[in-house]
């Protein structure tokens, strides 16, 4: 059994579920976690039997299939025998914020609840960059039929599946461009495709359930856990385009349950949130709608403390920082342990060190821990989210 002092601020390799055994009880504050999704293709009678092992008592069992990329570690969402690990580890009371996919949220959830924890909410964090990845059932048509198809156009961007990619130039040269045909056909399925563009990635927000017999305040003493840290996470109305900041006189508006990237997209959604249509007439301050904006993690924040000789930060799933921050500090106080028990490439651990937090990672990809170790040692400690005091 490790002692809790030896591992704090340190990434453990190995299985999450064999390490989790030997991290002590209540020994943990909160846990934040992007695991595998489980985007293999999952058939009713798959996922009815994995279902059925599990409330049989074989909850460690996973399916033997490939998913996101074609990697066995996303053959399925992790099972409940790895949340049952997380619930002991972590104090009564304590939060577990777990990323997912959308197609496969629901036994995300599941797993949660046969390990033991109450699904207490769901963030939903919104962007504008996600891109299409559809099947043109048009185009397949065609092709099956026969039928011709005709080119309108050219775009740089790419439409799922209506396009052919032309590449001009070298890749490594200045005139390198990609192209894609725009193409039409005239079968009664033109304009039919396959799935939506994505747009959302859910957080579950899970709980492990408090001490028997206190209410919530009284496990907050107790265990320091249990509460939510909303005045740290207000959101400043905007003024000229910038947030106000947070201060006695100006709490903020309650922190919401969907988070957005900013993106221009997005914003059409929401104009109320956006301050050059927040001062028109049609708006006033109750029509705003507080929400933290997040985007997607930059380049170079993704290569934090790595370079060119590592090969940069290779991992595909890099969460954003500001995004791991706020959840980071919606869920701790100072000084507490926060465990990701699939930390990837370490953002986890990055938000900690930022924000006076303490980290335990486990991490399976050796390659993984190396770039995590790099992103976290190249990370400036005390600096803040939204120019506030970190709480």
């Amino acid at each position: 059994m490790y002692n809790i002092d030896d591992i704090r601020n340190t990434i453990i390799q190995g299985n999450a579920l064999e390490v989790l055994k030997n991290i002590p009880d209540n020994s943990i504050d909160a846990c934040i976690t992007d695991p595998p999704y489980g985007l293999s293709d999952h058939k009713p009678d798959d996922v009815v039997f994995i279902l059925k092992e599990w409330l049989n008592g074989n909850d460690s069992l996973l399916p033997n299939k490939k998913g996101f990329m074609g990697k066995d570690w996303d053959a399925f969402v992790p099972p409940p025998a790895v949340w049952k690990e997380v619930l002991r580890v972590l104090k009564p009371g304590a939060h577990c914020l777990v990323f997912a996919g959308t197609r496969t949220v629901d036994l995300m959830g599941i797993s949660l609840r046969l390990g033991g924890f109450e699904i207490r909410d769901e963030i939903v964090w919104c962007y504008g960059s996600g891109f299409p990845k559809s099947l043109n059932i048009g185009k397949a048509v065609d092709q099956i039929i026969g039928n011709e198809r005709i080119s309108i156009g050219i775009s740089t961007n790419g439409i799922a599946g209506g396009t052919k990619e032309l590449i001009r130039g070298n890749k490594n040269s200045v005139g390198y461009k990609k192209e894609f045909v725009i193409t039409k056909g005239n079968s009664e399925w033109e304009g039919w495709m396959s799935s939506l563009k994505p747009a959302i990635e859910p957080i579950i927000v899970a709980r492990k359930p408090l001490e028997k017999g206190l209410n919530v305040a009284e496990n907050c003493l107790k265990w320091g856990t249990g509460g939510l840290n909303i005045d740290g996470c207000r959101i400043g109305l905007m003024e000229n385009d910038l947030y106000n900041k947070i201060t006695s006189e100006k709490q903020g508006r309650f922190p919401s349950n969907m988070i957005l990237d900013g993106s221009e997209e997005v914003n059409r959604l929401f104009p109320q949130n956006n301050s050059r249509f927040f001062y028109k007439a049609e708006f006033s301050e109750e029509d705003f709608v507080p929400l933290f904006y997040c985007p997607k993690a930059s380049r170079s924040e993704r290569n934090i403390g790595t370079n060119k000789e590592d090969n940069y930060c290779v991992h595909p799933t890099v969460k954003p920082l500001k995004l791991i921050e706020y959840l980071v500090k919606l869920i701790t106080r100072r000084n507490q342990i926060v465990l990701d028990p699939f930390i990837g490439s370490g953002t986890t651990g990055i938000a900690c060190k930022k924000l006076g937090r303490n980290y335990i990672g486990i991490e399976i990809n050796d390659d993984y821990i190396k770039i995590a170790e790099k992103r976290i040692a190249g990370t400036l400690v005390n600096e803040t989210l939204f120019d506030r005091e970190v709480l």
